[in-house]
């Protein structure tokens, strides 16, 4: 596609409903209730009991990385893109799942893009992103505005020559007060951040496929899973007083009652690396 520049196949993406945790993942911890795949939902934010709901409604915002593109029309390329992730992603998960001593590094490669690409996927990453853009703007409109004869010469030289100093210094003082007041700031609601989170994303794929990987099955039980759909530890970390090694996270962290399988590439020689790398847990 980017060799030919035809994207068409991601923007005629028609899906209006956009999953921040694909249903592919939601399914494996899912039960069947009245026919239909459901699962116990708990939004953190309101902190409410966890209430059930459909696997098709979980997890989703009505078109989430919709986006405006150079032409100003609507496009649902970012979901488009997500979707063909997923669909070279399950197959390779089947694998892990179903016969994890045979996963191919191909398919260990499209597994850490397939969970890069989750972690910046969500509102909250949107947010993080739209956050740190506002938070680099206001640096830049600090300076660009801040000395006063610098702004009179550009204006003068990129917009109107004949403007008095007086209505020049109006217009920066205005500007400076609505940027303080938050009424000039970045948006991501239209789906923008979401690209530049998406290659902050891929960027972290040759970090995951390096990591020690291990599945872990609960036989007896399951897990609670988070919208990023996956948990990073480091039993050995190099500065202990770090959060991962906290007395209430390693409370949280048992995980004497689940099976463990080894992922890495050569698992015989894994033993010799774990002080070298954290270790990846995709439950």
């Amino acid at each position: 596609m980017t060799i030919s520049d035809d994207f068409s196949r991601l923007d005629n993406n028609s899906a209006k409903r956009h999953h921040f945790v694909p249903q592919l993942l939601l399914r494996r911890f899912s039960h069947k209730h009245n026919d239909k795949d459901c699962v116990f939902q708990m939004e953190t934010t309101s902190r409410r009991a966890p209430r059930r709901v459909p696997v098709r409604t979980a997890a989703s915002r009505h078109q989430l990385y919709r986006a405006v593109d150079k032409d100003g029309e609507s496009s649902n390329r970012h979901e488009g893109y997500l979707a063909l992730v997923e669909e070279h992603a399950a197959p390779a998960l089947r694998t892990m799942n179903e016969h994890p001593k045979s996963l191919s590094r191909g398919e260990r490669a499209t597994i850490a893009f397939f969970v890069a690409l989750q972690t910046m996927r969500t509102p909250a990453a949107a947010d993080q992103v739209t956050a740190t853009a506002n938070a680099a703007m206001r640096t830049w409109a600090n300076e660009f505005y801040s000395n006063r004869q610098a702004f009179t010469e550009y204006y003068h030289r990129v917009h109107e020559p004949g403007a008095s100093e007086v209505e020049i210094e109006e217009l920066r003082q205005d500007v400076i007060n609505q940027i303080r007041d938050g009424k000039i700031r970045l948006s991501g609601d239209t789906g923008a951040a979401f690209a530049t989170a998406f290659e902050y994303a891929i960027g972290n794929v040759p970090i995951l496929i390096e990591f020690d990987w291990t599945l872990l099955r609960a036989p007896d039980g399951g897990f609670t899973t988070s919208d990023r759909g996956y948990a990073i530890h480091d039993p050995s970390p190099p500065y202990p007083w770090g959060g991962a090694r906290h007395p209430e996270l390693r409370k949280q962290r048992n995980y004497s009652a689940v099976e463990r399988h080894d992922l890495s590439p050569d698992a015989s020689d894994a033993d010799g690396r774990r002080n070298e790398c954290a270790r990846g847990v995709i439950a």
